[in-house]
């Protein structure tokens, strides 16, 4: 199964536990897509990397702090996606599935 889709994923952060919607669309191997969250609006990115069922990729998004990078890096597993996301506050663990 492909990495293209829309998956709801949650992570616990210093600012609580937030919900966010990843979209994700790939050409060959190249990840592009958008995120979605209440807290920090909506931020597109493209350069990301598929490999197999592992995907990374960066977006940069708007917090109360100010802008704010964030890098994921995470695996499918049918339907579900789980990993780590890289924040200047320090890792958190993510999860969801696909919608």
């Amino acid at each position: 199964m492909g990495v293209d889709g829309t998956y709801e994923v949650s992570m616990d952060t210093p600012m609580g536990k937030q919900t966010s919607t990843l979209t994700f669309k790939t050409d060959g191997d190249v990840l592009s897509g958008s995120m979605s969250n209440p807290m920090m609006g909506d931020a597109n990115f493209d350069g990301g990397k598929v490999s197999g069922d592992s995907v990374e990729f960066a977006v940069e998004v708007s917090s109360p702090m100010g802008k704010v990078s964030l890098e994921f890096k995470g695996t499918l597993d049918g339907d579900k996606i789980s990993g780590e996301v890289k924040t200047p506050f320090g890792p958190n663990a993510y999860e969801g599935a696909r919608v």
